[in-house]
């Protein structure tokens, strides 16, 4: 077989085997199909660095232990915690939370309450505004009427157009003079009716005296009783013009609306 061995195969069965020299031991035949696997590559440990030491302290004196200490030493498995200093608690902010405001149940319930009254009260202001503006705008005429200030408001909302004549007529126009203590008095009296459709603000009138000419000799001009008419309403008007500026030359009276001349 040599010195190293060798292999060899029977003629009967086709068997493979190894055979070592006599003078080695027997080894295990290993089976030609079998697989020999591979080894592992060898990697080194890592090598840990040495631990280091901690620092010596010095020794607390503590008081000898006593039978019942000795008993509970196995059974005492606490970890006691140093107490924080003043440099710790200040390093950690006061919670932004305040737990004392919080809001228990009862007053939750007070504060959907409130909440719900507070949404009725603002539904009760919208309706009363709305209500508010809806009688503005249909008795906009007793309104002015009553209350002439509030005319520039109308019409800058566009709600009455600027004073015009147009669709009011004047009716029962007539004057008189009236003499007392040597003073004369012209009164003029008469009515303006609207015959427009929608509400008017009134123009001024104006009254002239005229000469046997038609000439306008002298003129002045005054307000009705009401500045502002609804849809067919109507209104009159007085005025007493004092000492007028007459001359002997006038022989008529003739009133008409400002914005016509």
């Amino acid at each position: 077989m040599g010195p190293a061995g060798r292999k060899v195969r029977c003629s009967s069965c086709r068997h493979v085997w190894f055979q070592a020299p006599e003078a080695a031991p027997a080894e295990t035949p290993v089976p030609a199909e079998a697989p020999i696997p591979a080894k592992a590559p060898v990697v080194p440990a890592p090598i840990e660095p040495e631990p280091m030491a901690p620092p010596p302290q010095a020794p607390e004196s503590s008081p000898a232990p006593s039978d019942d200490d000795d008993a509970d030493a196995g059974q005492d498995d606490s970890v006691a915690m140093p107490w924080p200093t003043p440099d710790d608690m200040a390093r950690h902010r006061a919670p932004e939370f305040d737990i004392t405001r919080v809001v228990g149940p009862g007053k939750a319930g007070e504060d959907d309450r409130r909440g719900r009254g507070g949404l009725w009260l603002l539904f009760a202001v919208v309706l009363l505004v709305i209500a508010l503006g809806a009688g503005l705008y249909y008795w906009r005429d007793q309104v002015m009427r009553a209350v002439p200030q509030s005319i520039p408001a109308y019409a800058a909302a566009g709600l009455i157009a600027p004073p015009n004549s147009s669709g009011l007529r004047l009716d029962d126009v007539a004057f008189e003079v009236v003499e007392d203590d040597g003073n004369k008095s012209l009164i003029v009296t008469g009515r303006v009716l609207n015959e427009a459709g929608e509400v008017k603000q009134l123009p001024m009138l104006r009254g002239e005296l005229l000469d046997a000419n038609g000439q306008v000799v002298t003129f002045w001009v005054f307000p009705a009783s009401d500045g502002v008419l609804g849809p067919g309403e109507q209104t009159s008007f007085r005025d007493v013009y004092p000492n007028p500026p007459v001359s002997g030359s006038e022989t008529d009276l003739f009133v008409t609306f400002e914005d016509l001349r």
